[in-house]
């Protein structure tokens, strides 16, 4: 019983009450949630405070999709990677949605590389493999299927244009 007693004392000096948190300004968190969650309560947050926001162009549920596509492919596909002289070959498969996923994710990310770069797809049964290269081999290999995925700072901008009715993914 005293043990909780101390356990409660030391949250209250971490975390303020409820009602005390509501009095000044929010708290200087950076996560609203998971990451599915905070990244659609960004967008969200942005387009409610843009007077100029059409409407009739957001989807959400578009963005949604993809931000589950990433989840899923990022947490339950399997990577098997082959070296390349030039970079890796990347066998990337699941099972039920995560196929789905992988192969949107896949075919999408190409049109990302930079200049230098080559991601090339075909599609498996159970996924997809991906043939990158790039101008250090050694980093196409470094980096991995899920690395290659994250490089770059489009994500923002392309989950934005998801959300406003755009197609970023050119197909």
């Amino acid at each position: 019983m005293t043990r909780s007693i101390a356990l409660c004392a030391a949250l209250a000096l971490v975390a303020p009450p409820v009602a005390a948190q509501h009095r000044g300004a929010p708290p200087p968190l950076l996560e609203q949630g998971p990451g599915t969650f905070a990244a659609l309560s960004e967008i969200v947050a942005l387009l409610t405070a843009d007077p100029a926001t059409d409407w009739s162009h957001v989807d959400i549920p578009a963005l949604a999709d993809h931000l589950a596509d990433m989840d899923r492919v990022f947490s339950l596909a399997e990577v098997r990677s082959t070296q390349t002289p030039e970079g890796a070959v990347f066998d990337v498969t699941g099972t039920g949605p995560v196929v789905g996923s992988i192969q949107r994710m896949a075919t999408a990310h190409g049109i990302t590389v930079g200049p230098g770069w080559t991601w090339a797809v075909t599609r498996l049964a159970d996924g997809a493999r991906v043939t990158v290269t790039g101008p250090d081999p050694v980093q196409v290999r470094a980096l991995g299927f899920r690395g290659l995925l994250a490089m770059g700072d489009h994500h923002r901008t392309h989950h934005l244009a998801l959300a406003t009715g755009h197609n970023p993914h050119g197909h």
